[in-house]
């Protein structure tokens, strides 16, 4: 079972724990207040080992649980595959608020290999970029020669300097707008979602809980739409 840590700096109670269900997925609940003190958190640490007993080895966090969660062997929920699933609607918005004609343009894709995210990546921009080009450390040539047959694109600018770059698990070293896949992409950019209301009462849009159900197949993403992607810098 996952876990939800809820931290509420006005709760002033010790940390407790509740099983809830949210659209259909259970989660063991962890309701905390501040860790302003060593009393508290020791107890926070107490809490969090027995939500590891108990098998939780992911959890809906804040952000500045994420060190005191991996120290006990709970990790925080990735946003890449949600994000992957909304590519395209992703870098549709993105290219919006950047004012970016991709259709005429050349995009980088910056990665170490090409791996799966990659190579849907690729296949999204083939049809909708001008030119492709790929700075992809391990498998750029099998991927681009997969390109060439499969959607006829020959990887590369053609001279002409990228409007922007997708970086997917790799820092892109160039000042230009960046949209990040993959691994930690929640730690460079932030994704704002648009839900049905029914949705946004189950979830209030958060991005790791959306991550949960989508995952758990709970969670359609026709139903979702992005508002905002916004750099974390």
């Amino acid at each position: 079972m996952r876990g939800y840590i809820r931290q509420d700096s006005a709760y002033r109670m010790r940390p407790k724990f509740l099983i809830e269900e949210i659209a259909g997925v259970p989660f063991l609940v962890l309701c905390c207040g501040k860790t302003d003190g060593r009393w508290r958190t020791r107890q926070l640490r107490r809490a969090l080992h027995y939500m590891a007993e108990q098998g939780t080895r992911q959890a809906i966090m804040p952000t500045q649980l994420a060190p005191l969660c991996r120290e006990m062997g709970i990790q925080s929920i990735s946003e890449a595959p949600l994000r992957l699933a909304l590519a395209e609607p992703i870098l549709e918005r993105f290219c919006v608020q950047n004012g970016l004609d991709i259709h005429r343009s050349a995009v980088r894709v910056r990665a170490y290999e090409a791996d799966y995210a990659v190579q849907r990546l690729a296949i999204l921009l083939a049809s909708k970029a001008r030119y492709v080009e790929l700075q992809v450390s391990t498998g750029a040539e099998e991927l681009g020669d997969w390109l060439r047959r499969e959607y006829g694109l020959s990887a590369g600018n053609c001279g002409r300097n990228p409007v922007m770059q997708i970086c997917c698990g790799t820092i892109g070293d160039e000042d230009i707008p960046t949209l990040w896949f993959g691994k930690n992409c929640e730690k460079y950019q932030q994704v704002c979602y648009q839900l049905p209301p029914l949705w946004q009462e189950w979830t209030g849009a958060d991005p790791q809980l959306l991550s949960v159900l989508f995952d758990e197949g709970k969670l359609p993403v026709e139903e979702v739409g992005i508002k905002s992607v916004e750099s974390n810098a």
